[in-house]
């Protein structure tokens, strides 16, 4: 197992620029994740002191420094990440800058340091750009700082080359929602008393594997991740997702987190666990005392083509399991009802705080929306229908001028539908009932009828056949199988043929 050794090279004022804070949560969250995959990893987290505000110079200046004067290991990989968050002030005397930039090649060469950077834009590039392509490491622009990092640790993780991924070569790609049933490691606890066998382990693992082959998604929202390290190594066993980046909500021991990895560029993500204050819901003046979600939303900015880019929200909604209180007696059916009505009070005020913050973020942006993952509920309960928004009365034709403000979504099991002559849609069977709970919906953007659409729902596929109707047959699903079923949309972007 390699031996890793990263230091952490901030260059910014961390009171005057906001989105410093966000790459040091987003970075350590990221951190733990992948180090996970390694028990050889030691990061320092340092920051450049030399000049106010701080300036490239001062940081090319203290790389040097660092590799020389560090107490790397001796067998470890030695990466220097040099993090420029702005201001910075960019030295205009290009020999100068040209003369340090060699004294810091020539020291990483000499200690075998790789060296990643972001860099400002208004600083010279091509200086930067050769010090990190000299020394065996990449640059990006201040525009991708945490798509840059995501595909600096995959290489770490995966000890593969660090380069970009493509823009999809097609104008067609597939986004898929995947439920994977309790993803844990081998001889670890969950849920108290639950483990997989590592025989158990390497079966789920296999059948996982095997159904990522299947799906060809380029695009894939998960729920229930307990280790992420565990997805991460399927990933890695799955020819066709070898370069595919995964990030997931940040994990924890005894709840199960949601995840997504894409093969084309993600940009930008963001966790979000407590729910907006404009988002609280009230009865008659009293507040209900629910502000959190029960698994963190996972949204990620995405790049499909050059100039257009898409948000994913990735849920796992309160399930319809009901919450008995503590000490009460759980089978008295008035418990039952009660705490029913608990759970349904939680999944609909977690409709409502997403539905707030998706509404923001399209307000921002205006790029498609798309918003998949399990949500314990149909299309047609009133939690997907608050998430999706007040959609027109089938009888009225779309109406794309008719309050553009507004973000609405559509369920791809609806614009399937309405393509084909037959309905055998279902994700999920319990006693007897076969039910939709794992769903993709897609904002206008996305829409076929749309007369400002960027693109179409063109079909969707369903991977169902693993599920049993116990009702029916004293068979039941293998426990390294889900109890869920996939689902994969395809959608084809304007312009271009299939």
């Amino acid at each position: 197992m390699m031996t890793i050794d990263i230091v952490l090279l901030i260059n910014a004022i961390d009171d005057l620029e906001p989105p410093f804070a966000d790459f040091l949560e987003t970075a350590e969250v990221m951190i733990t994740v992948a180090s996970s995959s390694s028990e050889n990893w030691r990061v320092e987290w340092l920051q450049v002191e030399d000049g106010i505000p701080p300036n490239t110079m001062a940081a090319i200046d203290t790389i040097g420094d660092i590799c020389s004067d560090f107490q790397w290991r001796p067998q470890a990989m030695r990466v220097i990440y040099c993090w420029e968050g702005r201001p910075t002030e960019c030295q205009p005397n290009s020999t100068s800058l040209t003369t340090a930039i060699n004294q810091a090649i020539a020291s990483c060469q000499l200690h075998d340091v790789t060296i990643y950077i972001n860099r400002p834009n208004n600083c010279p590039s091509q200086e930067l750009n050769r010090l990190a392509e000299e020394t065996g490491g990449q640059a990006w622009g201040e525009d991708n700082a945490i798509a840059s990092w995501a595909i600096f640790l995959e290489y770490l993780t995966f000890k593969k080359p660090v380069k970009s991924p493509a823009i999809i070569p097609r104008n067609i790609f597939k986004i898929g929602t995947f439920n994977l049933y309790n993803l844990v490691l081998p001889n670890q606890t969950y849920y108290e008393i639950r483990q997989y066998t590592p025989e158990l382990y390497q079966q789920k693992k296999a059948w996982i594997s095997h159904q990522l082959a299947t799906m060809q998604a380029d695009i894939i929202g998960f729920q229930e991740i307990f280790h992420p390290e565990a997805l991460q190594e399927i990933l890695a066993a799955t020819e066709s997702y070898h370069n595919a980046h995964l990030i997931t909500t940040n994990p924890r021991v005894d709840k199960p987190v949601v995840g997504l990895c894409s093969k084309l560029p993600i940009i930008s993500w963001q966790i979000y666990d407590k729910f907006p204050p404009e988002s609280q819901i009230d009865i008659e003046g009293t507040i209900i005392p629910i502000n959190h979600f029960s698994r963190p939303v996972l949204a990620v900015n995405i790049q499909l083509k050059d100039r257009l880019q898409c948000t994913v929200f990735v849920v796992h909604l309160k399930s319809q399991r009901p919450q008995i209180t503590e000490g009460v007696d759980s089978q008295d059916p008035v418990e039952k009802a009660k705490g029913k009505v608990r759970s349904l009070l939680r999944r609909a005020a977690e409709a409502t705080a997403l539905r707030y913050i998706m509404l923001k973020t399209w307000s921002h942006s205006q790029n498609p929306i798309i918003l998949l993952g399990d949500f314990n509920d149909s299309d047609l309960a009133i939690t997907t229908k608050i998430m999706a928004g007040d959609i027109s009365w089938k009888k009225t034709r779309f109406k794309p001028n008719h309050n553009q403000d507004e973000l609405r979504l559509y369920s791809v099991k609806d614009i399937q539908a309405r393509q084909s002559y037959r309905d055998c849609y279902y994700t999920y069977m319990y006693n007897g009932y076969y039910e939709t709970l794992d769903h993709i919906l897609v904002s206008q953007e996305l829409v076929v009828e749309n007369s400002r659409q960027v693109g179409r729902v063109s079909y969707v596929a369903l991977f169902n056949d693993h599920l049993v109707d116990q009702s029916l047959s004293d068979e039941s699903i293998e426990p390294w199988k889900s109890d869920h079923g996939q689902v994969v949309a395809t959608i084809q972007l304007n312009g271009y043929p299939g």
